[in-house]
């Protein structure tokens, strides 16, 4: 029964760790944006800067691998670490490729470019966060609450 309870109550912890990585990668990309818009900064610095003024609140893709792969772009690299085990334990696979999405085609345009696709994605975290929230509220108590009943079914059942 404990067991059961335990897989319930893991469950309801992986809903709200999704909402947690989406959010902290809904804030990531607006600051993106707003350092396109006013600081015209590469994207290196603008990765440094949100590092040095947010370090409590990085996405774990965020330096997943950067010691692995001194060569590559920061793009690159947080292409490489949404493929993580720890970020795929956390994040579906529609959200790493919506955000795989959005650091590949980073970089191609001009400002005003480059902040549309920073709105649109933002929109679209925004969207996906929004849902994660709905599940995570919808379904935080009934993992648990199934859990714990499973067990007790199984205890029953078997006793």
């Amino acid at each position: 029964m404990i067991s059961s309870t335990l897989t319930g109550a893991l469950l309801s912890k992986a809903a709200c760790a999704r909402v947690a990585e989406l959010e902290k990668s809904r804030v990531f990309i607006a600051h993106i944006r707003l350092r396109i818009r006013y600081a015209a900064n590469d994207f290196d610095a603008l990765t440094a800067s949100y590092a040095k003024e947010n370090a409590g609140l990085l996405p774990l893709y965020f330096n997943a691998g950067s010691e692995e792969s001194p060569g590559l772009s920061r793009q690159k690299i947080l292409i490489e670490g949404l493929e993580r085990p720890e970020v795929k334990s956390v994040l579906k696979a529609e959200d790493r490729t919506c955000l795989a999405s959005f650091f590949s085609e980073l970089g191609k345009a001009d400002a005003r470019g480059e902040t549309a696709l920073c709105d649109l994605y933002e929109a679209l975290i925004e969207e996906r966060l929004n849902a994660a929230k709905l599940h995570a509220e919808q379904y935080s108590g009934i993992y648990t609450v199934l859990g714990a009943f499973t067990g007790l079914a199984a205890v029953v059942l078997f006793f």
